[in-house]
């Protein structure tokens, strides 16, 4: 039987946008898309060799 906890948890699980790098580090995470890729255009104009993406995700996967 599930915690109530479990069951909030589950209802809150929205989706959020990972800055990653490309070898898979994650940089942060925000709930508006263009944000995201606000960053992701910033970072990879610091460094061409960054090579970040924008992952969509669950936040319940990023948050733990």
């Amino acid at each position: 039987m599930k915690d109530l906890k479990d069951f909030v948890l589950e209802v809150e699980d929205k989706d959020v946008f990972v800055v990653y790098f490309e070898d898979g580090t994650m940089y942060n995470f925000y709930y508006d898309e263009a944000e995201a890729g606000k960053i992701k255009d910033e970072l990879n104009k610091e460094a061409k060799v960054n090579k970040c993406e924008v992952k969509k995700e669950k936040e319940s996967k990023i948050q733990k």
